[in-house]
């Protein structure tokens, strides 16, 4: 599994040109490359990281075998090596999303879908403020 940041989805999202949920899957926070922030869906207990889907939509593999990563510059980069700012942005919109989602009804759970959206919205913001 690939964790990725709000940063990182921010990023791919715009050289992809595809949506968040077309790449994304929502795991268990209790996954031990644990990203700051993670997201609740709703007002209980559970949190989720984002990460890259498996097997990962940007794999490619050549006609010889070797495969390589098609996000070249943007690929998401291991959350030990995010930058402090990338980390703050990704904590601040964490944060953002857990208060909505703790006021959240219960009977209509939220999902990758709006988690997804929320995610883009705020980062892209953020990061656009810290000239990401």
């Amino acid at each position: 599994m690939r964790p990725v940041t709000a940063v990182d989805l921010v990023l791919i999202a715009r050289a992809t040109a595809l949506e968040p949920w077309d790449f994304l899957v929502l795991r268990p926070a209790e996954d031990p490359h644990l990203v700051p922030g993670p997201f609740a869906l709703g007002s209980g207990p559970a949190r989720h990281v984002l990460a890259l889907a498996e097997p990962c939509p940007f794999r490619l593999v050549t006609r010889h075998g070797s495969a390589y990563c098609a996000l070249s510059a943007v690929r998401p980069v291991c959350t030990t090596e995010a930058s402090p700012a990338d980390l703050e942005i990704h904590a601040t919109v964490a944060a953002g999303w857990n208060d909505f989602a703790a006021r959240w009804p219960d009977g209509d759970p939220l999902t990758l879908h709006d988690l997804g959206r929320y995610v883009l919205d705020a980062a892209s913001v953020l990061a656009g403020r810290e000239g990401g």
